[in-house]
C-alpha cells in the first residue's frame, strides 16, 4: 500500500477519535469546565476533515495550516492556562477565557480576508513562515509552562489528569513535527506522518476511554 494511503486512512482514524472524544467531552458536560479544549477538540475534527477533503499537499490545505497556526497562538496558552490552573486559588472569570477566543477570532478574519485576495506565492509563503514560527515559538512556551506546572505534583481529578495528559502529548507532537519535518525528504516526512497520526489515535482513544461521570455531590440535609 503506497505511503500516501497510509497517511489519509491514519488521519481519518484521527479524526473519528477525535470526534469520539467531542462527543465523550459533550456526554460528560466536561465543557463546562474546560470549553476551550472542547472548542479546540472541535477545530481540530473540523481541520482536519477538510484537509482530508482538500489533500494534505494541497494549496488549500496550505492555508488551513496558516489559519490553523494563527489561531493556535491564542488557543493554546489560554487551554493550559485552563487545564493547569491550580486547584487552590479561585477559578478565572470567564471573560478572561473570552479575550482569546476574540482574538483568535479577529486573527481568523483577518487571515481568511488575506486567503480571499488571492495572494501570490512569494506573500503566502511569507504569511504561512511568520505564522509557522510564530505557532511554534508559543508551543514552546506553553510546553515550558506546562513541564513546571508537573513538577508541582499537583493531585488532581481522574478526568483533569487525563486532559492535561493529552493536551502535553498534543504540545511535544507539534514541536516534534515543527523543529524535525521540515528537514525531512518527502518519502521520510510520509514515515513521519504515519507515525505523528498513528500515536495521536492511540492517545486519543486512551483519553476518550480513561474520562469518566463525575461522582454527584450529595445534598446537605
Amino acid at each position: 500500500m503506497p505511503l500516501d494511503t497510509i497517511v489519509h486512512y491514519l488521519l481519518m482514524a484521527w479524526i473519528v477519535a477525535l470526534g469520539l472524544l467531542l462527543v465523550r467531552l459533550l456526554w460528560l458536560r466536561l465543557h463546562h469546565q474546560y470549553l476551550l479544549f472542547v472548542i479546540s477538540t472541535a477545530l481540530d475534527v473540523v481541520f482536519g476533515a477538510a484537509t482530508l477533503e482538500t489533500g494534505l499537499t494541497s494549496r488549500a490545505a496550505q492555508g488551513l495550516g496558516l489559519l490553523g497556526n494563527t489561531m493556535d497562538i491564542f488557543l493554546a496558552p489560554a487551554i493550559a492556562i485552563e487545564l493547569f490552573h491550580p486547584q487552590d486559588r479561585p477559578a478565572l472569570s470567564q471573560v478572561r477565557f473570552l479575550s482569546p477566543l476574540i482574538l483568535m477570532i479577529l486573527a481568523a478574519g483577518a487571515v481568511i480576508l488575506f486567503l480571499s485576495g488571492s495572494p501570490d506565492n512569494e506573500s503566502f509563503q511569507s504569511a504561512a513562515g511568520l505564522a509557522f514560527l510564530a505557532d511554534t515559538m508559543v508551543t514552546l512556551f506553553v510546553l515550558s509552562y506546562v513541564v513546571r506546572r508537573y513538577r508541582q505534583k499537583e493531585v488532581v481529578d481522574r478526568n483533569t489528569l487525563w486532559l492535561r495528559r493529552l493536551f502535553t502529548f498534543e504540545l511535544v507532537m507539534s514541536v516534534l513535527h515543527s523543529l524535525i519535518g521540515p528537514f525531512l525528504e518527502e518519502s521520510q516526512f510520509n514515515f513521519f506522518d504515519i507515525g505523528f497520526f498513528a500515536t495521536s489515535v492511540i492517545a486519543t482513544a486512551i483519553c476518550t476511554l480513561a474520562l469518566r461521570r463525575a461522582p454527584s455531590v450529595p445534598a446537605k440535609a
